[in-house]
């Protein structure tokens, strides 16, 4: 029966497992705290934490430079599918042209210097550009008479 005496002076001398841990929990506080108090923020009065947001077209080019918008352009008898395709300033663009039908194709942007090979259905051309600045502009085809024919579209820049 003393046995279980002498277990409860054990079990009091043995540390507090808990106390081992209070010291890591509270270094890890407080580089959380330090790593935070580092980032780039400001509050508004109300206390909701904003980011800066790019104020040129310098900066908005370097933060979306990674991105690449992709678009899919089917080349058709005398047209573009899509027709007109959106973009923002500074942001990578990624054309793919792909022929449908009998017809050779391919796809202009003057502005730019943009132009892809010309391609029969069932190849496919890619050409990469980043606009840098706002505006509209005409993409065509200029195989024969195919951008007087309607062969057009618009590239909107913002």
């Amino acid at each position: 029966m003393e046995p279980s005496i002498i277990e409860s002076s054990d079990q009091k001398n043995k540390p507090n497992r808990l106390l081992v841990f209070i010291p890591i929990i509270l270094v890890l506080i407080i580089a959380i705290l330090l790593v935070s108090k580092d980032k780039p923020t400001a509050s508004n009065t109300m206390g909701v934490e904003t980011t800066s947001v790019p104020q040129t077209v310098e900066e908005t080019a370097g933060t979306l430079a990674e991105d690449v918008q992709p678009f899919m352009i089917e080349g058709g008898s005398f047209y573009f599918k899509p027709n007109e395709i959106r973009v923002k300033v500074g942001q990578k663009v990624k054309v793919t042209l792909s022929p449908v039908g009998e017809m050779t194709h391919d796809f202009i942007i003057d502005e730019f210097n943009v132009r892809t090979k010309q391609i029969e259905a069932g190849e496919t051309d890619i050409v990469e550009f980043t606009p840098d600045k706002v505006g509209t502009y005409e993409f065509y085809c200029s195989v024969g008479k195919h951008r007087s024919m309607g062969m057009v579209g618009k590239l909107i820049v913002e």
